[in-house]
């Protein structure tokens, strides 16, 4: 059940990226540039990783 559960997690996780991607193509979603702390960005994508390993 453990193996099920990680895999539609990952799934879940793969169709919101081809979803936003989808949306930044028709230019429905607007991205914007802004001034921030990049370490911690990076350490906060890097932990929400390791949930899906």
């Amino acid at each position: 059940m453990e193996i099920i559960y990680k895999n539609t997690n990952r799934m879940n996780h793969l169709i919101d990226e081809i979803m936003t991607f989808n949306e930044i193509e028709m230019k429905q979603l607007k991205i914007t540039v802004k001034q921030g702390d990049i370490l911690s960005y990076i350490y906060m994508i890097y932990r929400s990783r390791l949930d899906f390993s």
